[in-house]
């Protein structure tokens, strides 16, 4: 057990006997497991979280001591894998309680049920709706002035490095539309008219 869990939880460990619950979690099967969690609701404590934390780290130490003499030339596969074996079933622990916390939680605090949505209105009786015949039901229409190209050719001319005027055609957009379409006159853009 580290400096810090003693000084801070050492009490509450002795008390509550931590190290035997802990032993007694990892020695058994998971029902057994699921079972001395939901009736000793210490093991669902902060407290009880600490110390699994940190005697994973004492663990891992233990393993990473284990692996050394073992390069040195020691045979000591048992406590290997007794090692492996206790930071696995820690980890299977922590996740129990977490599983069985949340669970706690969900019954003492049930989610709310969404409000209940008004009824649709009905359907009002009104004017009835087409699409426009002109544009389609698009609310646009192909340029007059331009015929859907959105430019228009002009003629310029300009002075070539010997002095002598070249004329040429070029493309300038066409000032009447945006991109050769122009708001349907008859729909106004909408794409469509009353009946």
């Amino acid at each position: 057990m580290s400096e810090t869990y003693k000084h801070v939880w050492g009490d509450l460990a002795r008390q509550y006997n931590f190290a035997g619950l802990l032993k007694t979690l990892v020695d058994g099967d998971e029902p057994s497991r699921l079972a001395l969690i939901e009736k000793n609701p210490i093991s669902l404590s902060y407290a009880f979280d600490v110390y699994c934390i940190d005697t994973l780290d004492e663990v891992k130490k233990q393993y990473a001591k284990a692996i050394e003499e073992r390069h040195a030339g020691k045979d000591n596969k048992a406590e290997l894998r007794e090692c492996q074996h206790q930071l696995q079933e820690i980890k299977v622990i922590q996740k129990l309680t977490a599983h069985v916390s949340v669970a706690n939680y969900m019954k003492e605090h049930p989610p709310a049920r969404p409000a209940p949505q008004p009824a649709p209105a009905p359907a009002r009786v009104g004017p009835r709706w087409h699409l426009c015949g002109v544009c389609g039901g698009v609310g646009r229409t192909r340029c007059s002035s331009c015929g859907g190209t959105g430019t228009h050719p002009r003629s310029a001319s300009r002075t070539r490095y010997d002095g002598s005027i070249e004329y040429y055609t070029e493309q300038v957009p066409c000032y009447s539309c945006s991109g050769g379409r122009i708001t349907c006159s008859r729909c106004g853009g909408s794409g469509q008219v009353l009946e």
